[in-house]
């Protein structure tokens, strides 16, 4: 709707990146703790296979969600061009591509998918506790038959 922002949304989006890059080892380092027994990629495939599982369903939402531009949106919008458009139907060879790409007003997705965000992160705060048990198990001293097998390595 503020069509003028395009420095402060690069910013945001830079700053957004590297935050979501530090976090992406964590998020694993902390599922290889929590599933300790199972080996670390079982747990990296759940949670990319859990990741596509959202991405579908969120993108179901985002068409069903999604809205025709109305108004002064409709003039700011950059997506579809008036010219392109008479141009495109007054030759012989229409481009549907063209006309196909009007923008759409994406306000009702946003707003699910930052509640949906939100309750996520909530879920996450409350209710996940868990002992670290690979570090657990690390700090306990290595058995009698351990310490025979480390004797012969």
């Amino acid at each position: 709707r503020m069509s003028d922002m395009q420095v402060y949304l690069a910013l945001l989006c830079s700053l957004f990146g590297i935050c979501g890059f530090g976090m992406y080892p964590l998020g694993l380092e902390l599922s290889v703790e929590a599933t300790y027994p199972v080996d670390q990629s079982i747990g990296t495939a759940l949670i990319f296979m859990s990741g596509q599982i959202q991405a579908g369903i969120l993108i179901f939402a985002s068409e069903m969600l999604e809205g025709d531009l109305e108004g002064e949106d409709l003039v700011k919008q950059v997506c579809y061009s008036e010219s392109s458009a008479t141009a495109s139907l007054g030759s012989t060879t229409s481009n549907s591509s063209t006309l196909d790409s009007v923008g759409k007003d994406l306000t009702n997705f946003l707003r699910l998918i930052s509640g949906y965000l939100f309750l996520l992160c909530l879920i996450f705060i409350i209710f996940f506790k868990t002992k670290f048990k690979r570090s657990l198990a690390d700090q306990q001293p290595p058995s009698p038959l351990e310490m025979n097998n480390m004797a012969y390595e």
